[in-house]
């Protein structure tokens, strides 16, 4: 049995799991994946998508954040679920290749996109080219989980940040059924997500592009049910629609929107209880205090993120519409760039500027003093008092 502990290297974090693993082996136990501590699983899921027995599922704990639960009867001690965790396995730095600034050329992709629509250009290139693309997309209930699209139509339910922690179900076996057609297939996901689906595949796919996004943390599905139970309760009626990042009113002072039928709720993003609950670290999964794949630890093949501070370098795409940083960290990322770059407008950076205005690109934030506070009394009162409160009690 695996005893997770709280890594204060990665490498230490490593070796202690293999020779406890190594330990457990000479003895003739079970290997399996028991969560000790929190911050030590991401909620990929690769686990739960190799096991052979299907002994593993994805649970919720108290905070709403997805875990593994093991059916120790059924486990069969084939070491999968601990060749696929990218916790046991971590990423290895590995130097940007190049980094750019760019914005669709296509202005509606542009605005209905979270920053420059640059993921699109991507996704359009693969379906064109009768492939597949995977992303996070609502479901019927406004939930987010992650779905596998072989059509332009259903290009619009990928596009847009969501800021919750995406469920991933079965999407890297359906991820590899595809790859074993033989046609193209983008994968994006947060970082993590990422690593979990190469450690799933087990080896490269040529037919495998790969696009992760620079990833501040993951809020619990949980905090966003109570939001949107909360906003429908204010409005009368249920909640139809959510966009996290509306620009109407610009890029840099985006909206948060949740519409019903009749009456819209609107929420600037910097004002936001929501987004504040999130971007101070209340609401994020444990592991995200300790997120091992930023500052070029990236396993995909691009990365992609709001270009915050761009007019500093490039005073031309100062317009408040949404500009894309790409960093192209493999040479098949730099040639699916080169393959889409004639739809976008593209200015050549560095990640020394890229990452000066853009905090998570090299580091990782705290877990807020009032985290735990929030969650216990998270569901007995208004979310937006409760953020409100424990907010103007600490310090900022």
């Amino acid at each position: 049995m695996i005893c997770f502990l709280q890594p204060i290297v990665v490498l230490s974090v490593a070796f202690i799991l293999r020779v406890d693993l190594m330990w457990q082996r000479a003895k003739g136990g079970k290997v399996m994946i028991v969560i000790a501590d929190k911050k030590d699983c991401v909620g990929c899921g690769a686990c739960a998508n190799i096991c052979p027995k299907q002994c593993i599922t994805m649970k919720e704990d108290s905070e709403g954040f997805a875990y593994p639960n093991i059916d120790k009867n059924t486990c069969i001690n084939c070491c999968l679920c601990e060749r696929v965790c990218p916790i046991i396995n971590p990423p290895k730095y590995r130097k940007v290749q190049n980094v750019y600034a760019c914005y669709n050329k296509d202005e509606q992709v542009r605005m209905d996109s979270s920053s420059g629509g640059f993921f699109s250009l991507l996704a359009n290139y693969v379906l064109q080219k009768k492939g597949y693309v995977a992303g996070a997309a609502f479901d019927a209930n406004l939930l987010v989980h992650h779905i596998l699209i072989n059509k332009a139509e259903g290009l619009p339910l990928l596009r847009g940040s969501k800021y919750l922690q995406s469920r991933m179900g079965d999407i890297y076996n359906s991820v590899q059924g595809a790859l074993e057609t033989g046609k193209p297939v983008l994968f994006s996901g947060t970082p993590c997500q990422c690593a979990g689906l190469k450690n799933f595949l087990g080896h490269e796919y040529e037919n495998l592009f790969s696009v992760d996004v620079v990833c501040h943390g993951v809020p619990s599905p949980k905090v966003y049910r109570k939001k949107l139970n909360d906003v429908a309760e204010q409005i009368g009626e249920n909640v139809v629609s959510v966009k996290f990042r509306d620009k109407s009113t610009g890029w840099k002072r985006c909206q948060l929107i949740f519409a019903g039928e009749k009456i819209i709720v609107k929420e600037i993003k910097q004002e936001s209880p929501y987004m504040q609950a999130f971007l101070r670290n209340m609401s994020v999964r444990p592991s995200c205090s300790v997120c091992h794949y930023n500052n070029e630890h990236s396993s995909a093949d691009l990365t992609i993120a709001d270009y915050w501070g761009v007019e500093t370098k490039f005073q031309e795409l100062n317009d408040d519409k949404g500009v894309t940083v790409v960093l192209v960290n493999t040479t098949k990322g730099g040639s699916l760039f080169e393959k889409v770059r004639e739809n976008a407008k593209v200015w050549e950076s560095n990640f020394s500027h890229a990452s000066q205005h853009n905090f998570a690109m090299k580091n990782v934030g705290t877990l807020h003093p009032a985290r735990e506070v929030f969650f216990a009394r998270l569901g007995a009162e208004k979310f937006d008092d409760l953020v409100h409160e424990l907010l103007a009690n600490s310090p900022k």
